[in-house]
C-alpha cells in the first residue's frame, strides 16, 4: 500500500496533474491509517516494530547513553527548522528543552517543528524542504539526511 501510494505521488508530481496528486495523497493517508491501526491494535505488530527498532539501534551502534544527546540534537534541529517555516521564535522558546525521568521512562519535550510539518497554519507550503517525509526517513534510516 505504502509503496504504491509513493509511486502514484511521484507519477502525479512528474506529470503535474493535480487530480492525480490528490488521489495519491489520499492513498498515502489510507496507508498511514492502516499502519497506525496495526500499531495500535496488534500486539504482535507492536513487538515486531520494537524488535526492528532495537535491531536498527544496535546496527548503527547506538547505546542507551547516546539517546539523550540524540533527543536534544533532534530538538535543536526542530527549532531551527520551525524558523525555516517562518515561525518567529523568542529566545526563551529557542532555548527550551525539557527532559524528565521517573526511573522507568524518559520524556523529552521540545518546542520546534512537528514531525512531518512542512507548513505553518495559514502559511505557504514548504514541501521542497523535505520535512513531509520525516516519518518515512525515521523508519528507513538509509534515506536520512544525516551523514
Amino acid at each position: 500500500l505504502w509503496d504504491k501510494a509513493r509511486e502514484a505521488e511521484a507519477e502525479a508530481d512528474s506529470l503535474g496533474i493535480d487530480a492525480r496528486r490528490r488521489q495519491a495523497e489520499e492513498q498515502r493517508r489510507n496507508a498511514k491509517d492502516a499502519i497506525r491501526g496495526l500499531l495500535q491494535a496488534n500486539p504482535e505488530v507492536q513487538a515486531a516494530l520494537l524488535r526492528a527498532v532495537a535491531g536498527k539501534l544496535a546496527q548503527y551502534q547506538y547505546d542507551a547513553a547516546s539517546v539523550p544527546f540524540e533527543l536534544w540534537q533532534n530538538a535543536d534541529d526542530a527549532v531551527c527548522e520551525l524558523g525555516k517555516l517562518g515561525e518567529t521564535m523568542t529566545s526563551a522558546d529557542e532555548d527550551r528543552f525539557i527532559a524528565k525521568s521517573d526511573g522507568a521512562r524518559l520524556v523529552a519535550v521540545h518546542f520546534g517543528r512537528l514531525i512531518n510539518q512542512y507548513r505553518l497554519p495559514g502559511g505557504p507550503s514548504r514541501e521542497e524542504l523535505g520535512y513531509k517525509r520525516d516519518l518515512e526517513k525515521m523508519v528507513v534510516q538509509s534515506i536520512s539526511d544525516k551523514t
